[in-house]
């Protein structure tokens, strides 16, 4: 029975799809819906087509407003970590010389001590 059912079934659409071909091919207001209906798909094709170019020319701009802000922001975090490498460095030398003055008051008071 399942094999009768889809021979059917296949003859059933064929003979649809032949009905519609003959309708659309052979009667003058098949021919003009089908050039409609042709009409539709290439304007509906031509609208996704610029709707896709649009969203991909969106979607490199802001990419690259992206890449901008990110090198931007690279440029501030190389330019500040710099700007603390030269407090780092300068509060290390006031160090230093704050030790080599300690360290020579300690010399100079102990030999003092022992010239005494």
């Amino acid at each position: 029975m399942k094999t009768n059912s889809k021979i059917a079934t296949a003859i059933f659409a064929g003979l649809a799809a032949g009905a519609a071909v003959w309708y659309f091919m052979s009667t003058e207001a098949g021919k003009n819906k089908l050039s409609n209906f042709v009409d539709d798909v290439q304007d509906f094709s031509n609208t996704l087509k610029h709707k896709a170019y649009k969203t991909a020319a969106d979607v490199q701009d802001k990419a690259g407003q992206v890449a901008d802000y990110v090198q931007n922001k690279s440029h501030d975090l190389k330019d500040y970590a710099a700007g603390k490498a030269q407090q780092g460095e300068k509060f290390a030398k006031n160090k230093a010389h704050e030790a080599e003055d300690y360290a020579t008051n300690i010399f100079n008071n102990a030999k003092d001590s022992v010239n005494s």
